[in-house]
Protein backbone atom coordinates (compact mmCIF):
# COMPACT_ATOMS: atom_id res chain seq x y z
CA UNK A 1 0.00 0.00 0.00
CA UNK A 2 2.75 2.42 0.95
CA UNK A 3 4.75 1.44 -2.15
CA UNK A 4 1.73 2.10 -4.38
CA UNK A 5 1.27 5.51 -2.77
CA UNK A 6 4.93 6.37 -3.28
CA UNK A 7 4.75 5.34 -6.94
CA UNK A 8 1.64 7.48 -7.42
CA UNK A 9 3.44 10.44 -5.93
CA UNK A 10 6.40 9.63 -8.19
CA UNK A 11 4.22 9.85 -11.31
CA UNK A 12 4.75 13.61 -11.97
CA UNK A 13 8.51 13.16 -11.60
CA UNK A 14 8.40 10.20 -14.00
CA UNK A 15 6.55 12.33 -16.52
CA UNK A 16 9.13 15.10 -16.14
CA UNK A 17 12.01 12.67 -16.60
CA UNK A 18 10.31 11.13 -19.64
CA UNK A 19 9.77 14.55 -21.19
CA UNK A 20 13.43 15.48 -20.68
CA UNK A 21 14.65 12.18 -22.12
CA UNK A 22 12.41 12.42 -25.16
CA UNK A 23 13.44 16.04 -25.66
CA UNK A 24 17.13 15.19 -25.54
CA UNK A 25 16.73 12.15 -27.83
CA UNK A 26 14.83 14.04 -30.51
CA UNK A 27 16.12 17.59 -30.13
CA UNK A 28 17.28 17.77 -33.76
CA UNK A 29 14.27 15.95 -35.19
CA UNK A 30 10.79 16.98 -36.19
CA UNK A 31 8.28 14.35 -35.10
CA UNK A 32 4.54 14.23 -35.34
CA UNK A 33 2.60 14.60 -32.12
CA UNK A 34 1.57 10.92 -32.14
CA UNK A 35 5.19 9.77 -32.34
CA UNK A 36 6.22 12.10 -29.54
CA UNK A 37 3.40 10.84 -27.35
CA UNK A 38 4.37 7.23 -28.02
CA UNK A 39 8.00 7.88 -27.17
CA UNK A 40 7.01 9.89 -24.11
CA UNK A 41 4.73 7.15 -22.81
CA UNK A 42 7.32 4.45 -23.48
CA UNK A 43 10.03 6.29 -21.56
CA UNK A 44 7.66 7.13 -18.70
CA UNK A 45 6.63 3.47 -18.37
CA UNK A 46 10.29 2.44 -18.30
CA UNK A 47 11.00 5.03 -15.61
CA UNK A 48 7.99 3.87 -13.56
CA UNK A 49 9.02 0.22 -13.86
CA UNK A 50 12.55 1.06 -12.77
CA UNK A 51 11.22 3.05 -9.82
CA UNK A 52 8.91 0.16 -8.88
CA UNK A 53 11.77 -2.35 -9.02
CA UNK A 54 13.98 -0.13 -6.87
CA UNK A 55 11.13 0.49 -4.44
CA UNK A 56 10.67 -3.25 -3.92
CA UNK A 57 14.25 -3.83 -2.79
CA UNK A 58 14.65 -4.70 0.89
CA UNK A 59 16.69 -1.62 1.77
CA UNK A 60 14.28 0.86 0.19
CA UNK A 61 11.19 -0.84 1.62
CA UNK A 62 12.70 -0.65 5.08
CA UNK A 63 13.12 3.10 4.61
CA UNK A 64 9.65 3.89 3.21
CA UNK A 65 7.50 1.26 4.94
CA UNK A 66 7.72 1.15 8.77
CA UNK A 67 5.49 -1.91 9.02
CA UNK A 68 7.71 -3.82 6.60
CA UNK A 69 10.80 -2.78 8.56
CA UNK A 70 9.27 -3.93 11.86
CA UNK A 71 8.07 -7.22 10.35
CA UNK A 72 11.55 -7.84 8.91
CA UNK A 73 13.19 -7.19 12.28
CA UNK A 74 10.76 -9.53 14.00
CA UNK A 75 11.30 -12.24 11.38
CA UNK A 76 15.05 -12.10 12.00
CA UNK A 77 14.92 -12.06 15.80
CA UNK A 78 15.97 -15.39 17.37
CA UNK A 79 13.42 -15.16 20.20
CA UNK A 80 10.50 -14.55 17.84
CA UNK A 81 11.74 -17.35 15.59
CA UNK A 82 12.00 -19.76 18.54
CA UNK A 83 8.50 -18.92 19.79
CA UNK A 84 7.02 -19.31 16.32
CA UNK A 85 8.79 -22.66 15.89
CA UNK A 86 8.17 -24.18 19.32
CA UNK A 87 5.25 -22.24 20.83
CA UNK A 88 2.96 -21.18 17.97
CA UNK A 89 -0.01 -20.68 20.28
CA UNK A 90 1.88 -17.86 21.98
CA UNK A 91 3.57 -16.48 18.86
CA UNK A 92 0.75 -14.28 17.57
CA UNK A 93 0.23 -12.57 20.90
CA UNK A 94 3.95 -12.05 21.49
CA UNK A 95 4.53 -10.74 17.97
CA UNK A 96 1.58 -8.35 18.20
CA UNK A 97 2.69 -7.02 21.59
CA UNK A 98 6.28 -6.46 20.49
CA UNK A 99 5.27 -4.93 17.14
CA UNK A 100 2.92 -2.47 18.86
CA UNK A 101 5.68 -1.29 21.18
CA UNK A 102 8.16 -0.89 18.33
CA UNK A 103 5.59 1.09 16.34
CA UNK A 104 5.19 3.33 19.39
CA UNK A 105 8.92 4.10 19.31
CA UNK A 106 10.57 1.41 21.44
CA UNK A 107 13.63 -0.45 20.23
CA UNK A 108 13.20 -4.14 19.52
CA UNK A 109 15.31 -5.25 22.54
CA UNK A 110 13.30 -2.93 24.81
CA UNK A 111 10.00 -4.21 23.39
CA UNK A 112 11.07 -7.81 23.92
CA UNK A 113 12.14 -6.97 27.46
CA UNK A 114 8.72 -5.51 28.19
CA UNK A 115 7.15 -8.70 26.80
CA UNK A 116 9.02 -11.00 29.19
CA UNK A 117 5.78 -11.83 31.05
CA UNK A 118 4.42 -13.43 27.88
CA UNK A 119 7.46 -15.69 27.75
CA UNK A 120 8.06 -16.55 31.37
CA UNK A 121 5.05 -18.74 32.09
CA UNK A 122 5.52 -20.67 28.85
CA UNK A 123 9.18 -21.24 29.61
CA UNK A 124 8.38 -22.40 33.13
CA UNK A 125 6.08 -25.01 31.61
CA UNK A 126 8.93 -26.28 29.44
CA UNK A 127 11.93 -26.11 31.74
CA UNK A 128 11.30 -29.67 32.99
CA UNK A 129 11.99 -31.03 29.50
CA UNK A 130 15.28 -29.17 29.07
CA UNK A 131 18.66 -30.76 29.72
CA UNK A 132 20.41 -30.05 33.06
CA UNK A 133 22.87 -27.55 31.55
CA UNK A 134 20.03 -25.45 30.13
CA UNK A 135 18.11 -25.71 33.40
CA UNK A 136 21.14 -24.42 35.28
CA UNK A 137 21.59 -21.58 32.80
CA UNK A 138 17.95 -20.62 33.26
CA UNK A 139 18.38 -20.66 37.05
CA UNK A 140 21.39 -18.34 36.77
CA UNK A 141 19.39 -15.84 34.70
CA UNK A 142 16.50 -15.92 37.19
CA UNK A 143 18.93 -15.40 40.08
CA UNK A 144 20.41 -12.36 38.35
CA UNK A 145 16.90 -11.04 37.68
CA UNK A 146 15.97 -11.43 41.32
CA UNK A 147 19.09 -9.58 42.36
CA UNK A 148 17.95 -6.60 40.30
CA UNK A 149 14.46 -6.76 41.84
CA UNK A 150 15.67 -7.29 45.40
CA UNK A 151 16.52 -3.67 46.07
CA UNK A 152 13.68 -2.06 44.10
CA UNK A 153 10.69 -4.38 44.33
CA UNK A 154 11.13 -7.27 46.77
CA UNK A 155 7.41 -8.00 46.72
CA UNK A 156 7.81 -8.94 43.07
CA UNK A 157 11.02 -10.83 43.69
CA UNK A 158 9.67 -13.34 46.18
CA UNK A 159 7.51 -15.17 43.68
CA UNK A 160 10.53 -15.96 41.54
CA UNK A 161 8.55 -15.00 38.49
CA UNK A 162 11.13 -12.45 37.47
CA UNK A 163 9.48 -10.58 34.65
CA UNK A 164 6.08 -12.22 35.02
CA UNK A 165 2.80 -10.71 36.16
CA UNK A 166 3.09 -10.70 39.92
CA UNK A 167 0.01 -8.96 41.29
CA UNK A 168 -2.64 -11.55 42.11
CA UNK A 169 -5.46 -8.99 41.99
CA UNK A 170 -4.28 -7.12 38.91
CA UNK A 171 -6.62 -6.91 35.95
CA UNK A 172 -4.08 -5.57 33.52
CA UNK A 173 -2.64 -7.68 30.78
CA UNK A 174 0.57 -9.39 31.90
CA UNK A 175 2.57 -7.53 29.29
CA UNK A 176 1.96 -4.24 31.14
CA UNK A 177 3.67 -5.48 34.29
CA UNK A 178 7.29 -5.78 33.19
CA UNK A 179 9.97 -4.51 35.55
CA UNK A 180 12.56 -2.59 33.55
CA UNK A 181 15.43 -4.99 33.96
CA UNK A 182 18.85 -3.90 32.75
CA UNK A 183 19.68 -4.32 29.07
CA UNK A 184 22.27 -6.98 29.93
CA UNK A 185 19.73 -8.94 31.97
CA UNK A 186 17.16 -8.71 29.18
CA UNK A 187 19.75 -10.00 26.72
CA UNK A 188 20.70 -12.91 29.00
CA UNK A 189 17.02 -13.71 29.52
CA UNK A 190 16.33 -13.82 25.78
CA UNK A 191 19.35 -16.03 25.07
CA UNK A 192 18.30 -18.39 27.85
CA UNK A 193 14.70 -18.38 26.55
CA UNK A 194 15.84 -19.56 23.12
CA UNK A 195 17.99 -22.26 24.74
CA UNK A 196 15.07 -23.47 26.87
CA UNK A 197 12.72 -23.63 23.89
CA UNK A 198 15.24 -25.57 21.81
CA UNK A 199 16.34 -27.94 24.57
CA UNK A 200 12.77 -28.57 25.76
CA UNK A 201 11.72 -29.41 22.23
CA UNK A 202 14.48 -32.02 22.05
CA UNK A 203 13.43 -33.33 25.45
CA UNK A 204 9.79 -33.66 24.43
CA UNK A 205 10.90 -35.69 21.46
CA UNK A 206 13.35 -37.70 23.61
CA UNK A 207 16.27 -36.55 21.49
CA UNK A 208 18.71 -35.29 24.11
CA UNK A 209 22.19 -36.62 23.29
CA UNK A 210 23.48 -39.66 25.15
CA UNK A 211 26.18 -37.47 26.70
CA UNK A 212 23.59 -35.69 28.87
CA UNK A 213 23.98 -36.86 32.48
CA UNK A 214 21.08 -36.96 34.92
CA UNK A 215 21.41 -37.33 38.72
CA UNK A 216 20.23 -40.41 40.51
CA UNK A 217 17.24 -40.13 42.82
CA UNK A 218 19.52 -40.56 45.84
CA UNK A 219 21.87 -37.78 44.70
CA UNK A 220 18.98 -35.44 44.09
CA UNK A 221 17.29 -36.21 47.41
CA UNK A 222 20.50 -35.77 49.37
CA UNK A 223 21.23 -32.40 47.76
CA UNK A 224 17.64 -31.22 48.24
CA UNK A 225 17.63 -32.18 51.91
CA UNK A 226 20.92 -30.44 52.58
CA UNK A 227 19.71 -27.32 50.78
CA UNK A 228 16.43 -27.31 52.71
CA UNK A 229 18.20 -27.62 56.04
CA UNK A 230 20.60 -24.81 55.21
CA UNK A 231 17.77 -22.49 54.14
CA UNK A 232 15.84 -23.23 57.35
CA UNK A 233 18.93 -22.53 59.41
CA UNK A 234 19.60 -19.24 57.63
CA UNK A 235 16.05 -17.91 57.11
CA UNK A 236 13.63 -19.91 59.25
CA UNK A 237 10.88 -22.39 58.49
CA UNK A 238 8.24 -19.74 57.66
CA UNK A 239 10.39 -18.33 54.88
CA UNK A 240 11.17 -21.77 53.46
CA UNK A 241 7.51 -22.75 53.58
CA UNK A 242 6.54 -19.58 51.69
CA UNK A 243 9.21 -20.17 49.07
CA UNK A 244 7.83 -23.59 48.25
CA UNK A 245 4.14 -22.80 48.45
CA UNK A 246 2.86 -24.28 45.20
CA UNK A 247 0.02 -21.73 45.07
CA UNK A 248 2.49 -18.86 45.41
CA UNK A 249 0.24 -17.21 48.00
CA UNK A 250 1.56 -14.00 49.45
CA UNK A 251 2.42 -14.58 53.11
CA UNK A 252 0.88 -12.11 55.51
CA UNK A 253 3.59 -11.86 58.15
CA UNK A 254 6.89 -12.27 56.32
CA UNK A 255 9.24 -9.56 55.11
CA UNK A 256 9.33 -9.39 51.32
CA UNK A 257 13.04 -8.61 51.34
CA UNK A 258 13.71 -11.77 53.37
CA UNK A 259 11.79 -13.89 50.90
CA UNK A 260 13.66 -12.37 48.00
CA UNK A 261 17.04 -12.86 49.65
CA UNK A 262 16.18 -16.46 50.54
CA UNK A 263 15.05 -17.32 47.00
CA UNK A 264 18.20 -15.85 45.51
CA UNK A 265 20.36 -17.66 48.08
CA UNK A 266 18.57 -20.90 47.23
CA UNK A 267 19.28 -20.50 43.52
CA UNK A 268 22.88 -19.51 44.10
CA UNK A 269 23.40 -22.54 46.34
CA UNK A 270 21.88 -24.78 43.67
CA UNK A 271 24.25 -23.37 41.07
CA UNK A 272 27.21 -24.40 43.24
CA UNK A 273 26.21 -28.07 42.90
CA UNK A 274 27.34 -30.39 40.08
CA UNK A 275 25.50 -29.52 36.88
CA UNK A 276 23.20 -32.57 36.69
CA UNK A 277 22.01 -32.05 40.28
CA UNK A 278 21.85 -28.27 39.85
CA UNK A 279 19.66 -28.60 36.78
CA UNK A 280 17.29 -31.01 38.45
CA UNK A 281 16.85 -28.89 41.59
CA UNK A 282 16.51 -25.71 39.55
CA UNK A 283 13.69 -27.35 37.64
CA UNK A 284 11.89 -28.14 40.90
CA UNK A 285 12.34 -24.65 42.28
CA UNK A 286 11.43 -22.67 39.19
CA UNK A 287 8.46 -24.62 37.87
Amino acid sequence: MILATVLLLFLPLSATVAALVVGVMHRDESLEDAALVRHFLFVMVVVMLAASAIGRTDGIRREIDPQYRIASELDADPVIKAVEAFDPDNATRLRGTVAAQVEAGATLPAALGAARPLLYERLRERIGFADPATQATWAAVVADSLEELESTRPQACWRVDAGAALDDDADEDAATQAFDFSADNDQDFMQAAVAVYESADRGMRREHPDSVVYPSADERQAAASALFEQLEADYGSDIVRALHDLDRRAPADVEWSQLCAARRAELEAILELPEPVAGSLADSVLR
